[in-house]
């Protein structure tokens, strides 16, 4: 009766070692996908994503080399960065495509009409461009 009983428990730790090792995986998932949105929202916005990332938690800066310290709140704290640069970006794009904004690009746009259409069609990329990306 002993055997078994200990064979079901090193079959209970196995099992256990998995999902832990699951856990953790889906949590280094999470983390990277997290810390490659922040780069890029960063880098769209002219930000320095490694300062951003360090005041989260500085063991989550590639830099370190220390072990990733991937509890519930450092993931709530990078979803609320995230949400933050993302509404930082929508600002500025609410901000170039506000009135305002293309009453400059148009006047630009007349003025350039009369120096041939290159220009113009460069003025109104450049206008596409930076409405787009930001």
């Amino acid at each position: 009766m002993l055997l078994f009983s200990s064979r079901l428990y090193r079959e209970f730790l196995i099992l256990n070692f998995y999902f832990l090792l699951t856990l953790k995986s889906n949590r280094l998932q999470r983390v990277e996908r997290y810390t490659t949105k922040i780069h890029d929202l960063a880098a769209l916005l002219g930000m320095d994503s490694s300062m951003t990332i360090t005041k989260i938690h500085p063991s989550l800066n590639e830099l370190y080399g220390i072990a990733k310290n991937i509890s519930d709140d450092i993931l709530a704290k990078l979803d609320d960065t995230v949400k933050s640069l993302e509404e930082e970006k929508q600002k500025r794009l609410e901000k170039v495509r506000s009135p305002p904004a293309r009453q400059i690009n148009v006047r630009t746009w007349y003025g350039l009409r009369h120096k041939g259409l290159a220009n113009l069609t460069a003025c109104l990329f450049i206008y596409c461009d930076r409405a787009d990306i930001i």
